[in-house]
């Protein structure tokens, strides 16, 4: 009975030894090992030196951190527009013919040429041109010519200008603003202008302006040139000379012919009386 109570006893201990020993091997077994950082985190991470403040512990550990490397993505390049083409000029000349006297009621052409001929032959091609329109003389049309140097752009405006109570003022046959076509070298304006009432002397001004690609005029582009005009009333007499040099195969065969007959006739009758 003895030996049975022992044989317990012992069994007993032995099972108590085990349970004592089986947490222990479960936390062994439960333990995290630390895994080796994986590539993307190396990539996240920053290259940093950290150097401990106290350097009693030995020499400094330098722990690195990498960032991942994004200098392989180039920025795209802005596109850059090229400059425009500035406004080209050149030196030229502008032309006015523009009577100095008119006479109330009576039509005037006025004319606003520029060119980039020389002077010389703008001049000549210009008086040739109005010598043929208006039926003048050469001697009365550069009288009444004036000119200026300016700069010649590509496009041009002219302007007139002048006293509207004075004078009736109608444009003909061209724009306001015109281009030089390729080759061309003159660009020409004309008006009509009729005086109204009878003045001493007022002003017609032309205004000549470089237009740019967006139709705006040029800063330092813009000449003026002032013609100074009297205004009177016509004669008796200055209407029949006018009348009579206005046709004159009208005036010889209709006026100076029966004219000369009828002297002549009077004059043999009273030569044989």
């Amino acid at each position: 009975m003895l030996f049975i109570l022992l044989f317990f006893a012992a069994v007993v201990l032995t099972s108590c030894n085990s349970n004592q020993n089986t947490p222990a091997q479960n936390s062994t077994d439960s333990a995290v090992i630390p895994e080796p950082a994986t590539e993307d985190t190396i990539s996240n991470s920053t290259d940093t030196a950290i150097i401990p403040k106290n350097n009693t512990d030995g020499p400094a550990r330098r722990y690195h951190r990498f960032t991942r490397d994004d200098s392989s993505k180039v920025a795209p390049t802005p596109l850059i527009q090229p400059a425009a083409k500035a406004d080209s000029a050149q030196t030229g000349y502008a032309l006015v013919y523009c009577p100095d006297k008119m006479i109330k009621n009576s039509q005037n052409i006025i004319t606003a040429r520029i060119t980039k001929n020389e002077l010389n032959k703008a001049i000549t091609d210009l008086v040739t041109d109005l010598s043929k329109q208006e039926n003048e003389n050469t001697g009365s049309i550069k009288d009444n010519l004036y000119q200026k140097q300016l700069q010649v752009y590509n496009k041009m405006e002219v302007q007139l200008q002048c006293d509207e109570s004075i004078f009736t003022v109608t444009t003909t046959g061209s724009d306001s603003i015109q281009s030089f076509a390729p080759g061309e070298k003159e660009l020409e304006w004309n008006w009509e202008l009729k005086p109204r009432s009878v003045t001493g002397k007022t002003v017609i001004s032309f205004i000549f302006k470089g237009i740019d690609r967006y139709n705006q005029p040029i800063k330092l582009g813009e000449k003026m040139l002032y013609v100074t005009v009297q205004v009177d009333v016509r004669s008796f007499w200055s209407k029949w000379m006018e009348f009579l040099s206005d046709d004159p195969k009208y005036t010889i065969t209709a006026i100076i012919v029966p004219l000369v007959t009828f002297l002549g006739g009077y004059f043999l009758k009273r030569r044989s009386s």
